[in-house]
C-alpha cells in the first residue's frame, strides 16, 4: 500500500514514467532481455514475465511505480 501511495503522490506531482524511460530502465536492469543491445521480442519478453508469475501490463505497471518511487525519494 505504502508503495502506491508514494507513486499516487509522485503523480500529483506531475511526475510520470515515459515509454522511453521504461525502456532503458529496463534495458539497465534486465541486461538479458537485451543482447547485444536489441530487444528480444515480446514473446521472449513475455515468457520470461510469466516464469516470474506476472504478466506484461502488471509488470510495466509495477516497474513504473518503482521508477516513480525513486524519484520521489531523490
Amino acid at each position: 500500500v505504502g508503495g502506491r501511495v508514494m507513486a499516487w503522490h509522485a503523480k500529483e506531482l506531475g511526475l510520470e514514467v515515459s515509454e522511453q524511460e521504461l525502456a532503458a530502465s529496463l534495458k539497465t536492469s534486465f541486461p538479458q532481455l537485451f543482447p547485444g543491445g536489441n530487444f528480444v521480442g515480446k514473446e521472449v519478453y513475455a515468457n520470461f514475465l510469466q516464469q516470474n508469475g506476472t504478466t506484461i501490463p502488471e509488470f510495466e505497471e509495477n516497474f513504473k511505480r518503482d521508477i516513480l518511487r525513486q524519484r520521489l525519494r531523490k
